[in-house]
């Protein structure tokens, strides 16, 4: 069994405004490296982190800043480039690690102090919860019957998958599913190649309601491209398949999509599934 550590923290923010001027994922994750700090951890620029974080929330809604919208003929428009969060304001973090003992230690700096320092401001510690999330048993041993369903996914935050150096800005099924299963791999060792090989078979985009290219600006003078928006894929083929590629999408709802995950980035919801 495999499990995957999420916590939640409920801040609360003190006696002067919060303004974020760039991507909330990358001030939710200095916070996390400020407080891994306390107890003595620190990464490298550029080390791989056992940890994915989602964008602040306020009141079940994604917080959203430094973005920057593109058009057709690639000119560049506001969309979400500055928050202002008041005095009082509460917003929520989670937080998803894959080693215990990382969690362990994070669990040991929230609670050493109730007070988190900013440059301008000071967030409160309100509230505190900790879960143990078991990662799916993947199985397909049986072929089964024929099948076709369909899912609906809304990319949440911006999102971008990445092909030997080159930025995939649009929701590729291909791209979803390695990602995906790259990281199952990694986490429980189990080879899903085979799953990974019958995609282009059984698995395209049937309709893109809504996609929107961006620049998100995630501090230190760098906009990075990302997409976000939703889409209906449809995977046809053996019952098996079929419900395997669905419980990938479902582990995909917590761990994320595609690069920069330790921002935020990639995070989907699956909105409806249709069979048929």
């Amino acid at each position: 069994m495999v499990n995957i550590y999420r916590i939640n923290v409920t801040f609360e923010i003190a006696d002067r405004p919060l303004i974020i001027t760039v991507w909330p994922g990358s001030l939710m994750l200095k916070i996390v490296y400020d407080l891994l700090h306390r107890v003595g951890i620190d990464f490298a620029k550029r080390e791989k982190k056992p940890l994915i974080i989602e964008p602040p929330l306020r009141d079940g809604r994604y917080i959203l800043a430094g973005i920057y919208e593109r058009d057709r003929d690639d000119i560049i428009s506001t969309r979400n480039s500055m928050k202002v969060l008041e005095p009082g304001t509460r917003f929520s973090l989670n937080l998803y690690i894959t080693e215990s003992e990382l969690s362990q230690r994070l669990l040991e700096a929230l609670l050493m102090s109730d007070i988190v320092a900013l440059p301008r401001t000071e967030l409160f510690i309100r509230g505190l919860t900790f879960e143990e999330l078991e990662v799916p048993n993947i199985c397909s041993e049986a072929s089964g019957d024929w099948c076709t369903i369909r899912i609906l996914v809304s990319f949440r935050t911006p999102t971008c998958f990445m092909l030997h150096g080159n930025d995939i800005l649009y929701p590729s099924p291909m791209r979803l599913v390695y990602n995906i299963a790259k990281f199952y791999t990694y986490l429980t060792g189990m080879d899903l190649k085979h799953v990974c090989d019958q995609v282009s078979k059984i698995m395209d985009i049937s309709n893109i309601l809504k996609i929107v290219k961006l620049l998100v600006d995630i501090g230190e003078g760098r906009r990075v491209p990302a997409f976000m928006g939703r889409v209906v894929y449809v995977v046809s083929g053996r019952s098996n398949i079929v419900h395997l590629l669905l419980m990938l999408f479902k582990f995909a709802e917590i761990v994320g999509v595609g690069i920069s995950r330790a921002l935020g980035f990639g995070r989907l919801r699956i909105e409806r599934i249709v069979a048929g």
